[in-house]
């Protein structure tokens, strides 16, 4: 995913967009708003650890309505998931919408993996990843699946607030984001 899944924008009740526009620190967003997550969602910790106020729900389609009902004001959602989950729930939640001021970011990576007993697998995955990011191949079908939200998340326009995420293994090398980002 090349640290994709890293971006988070929200999606909030319309009614709220003003209340979000006012935002400008860290701080304020974690003493004014919660958040609403899956409980067991891996970037949970995340959230927790960098003090944010959050809800977590064990069944994932239970967060839009909890939205809709003010029992949190916003759920944050990867860049390339946020648009297509409003629309989605379009006529069942239609006070919802995608924040347009502030995004969310922590380094997070996304792994492969294959059954140990599996090296012939995994070595033929790692070699076929690598001839396609060394001949373009990897980025032409990233951008075909995500060059849209990343438009949409106008990111270079929005009030960054970055994380830290203490799930990471030591040493661990981030994903060059540099050529997506300045899509």
């Amino acid at each position: 995913m090349k640290g994709l899944l890293g971006y988070r924008i929200a999606i909030i009740r319309k009614s709220e967009q003003r209340s979000f526009e006012n935002i400008e620190t860290l701080d304020q967003l974690r003493t004014e708003f919660t958040a609403g997550f899956g409980a067991h969602w891996a970037d949970m910790e995340i959230l927790k650890f960098n003090q944010l106020p959050v809800v977590g729900v064990t069944v994932y389609k239970t967060l839009f309505p909890m939205l809709s009902k003010g029992r949190f004001q916003y759920f944050p959602r990867g860049i390339s998931e946020t648009w297509n989950e409003v629309l989605e729930r379009k006529e069942s939640h239609p006070d919802l919408s995608v924040e347009n001021k502030i995004v969310l970011y922590y380094p997070y990576v996304v792994y492969f993996y294959v059954n140990k007993n599996k090296q012939k697998l995994a070595d033929r995955i790692e070699r076929g990843l690598d001839m396609a990011l060394e001949n373009g191949d990897f980025k032409k079908l990233f951008l075909k699946f995500h060059q849209a939200s990343i438009e949409k998340s106008n990111l270079e326009n929005r009030k960054m607030f970055i994380l830290k995420n203490p799930t990471l293994p030591p040493n661990i090398e981030f994903p060059d984001t540099s050529w997506w980002l300045t899509q």
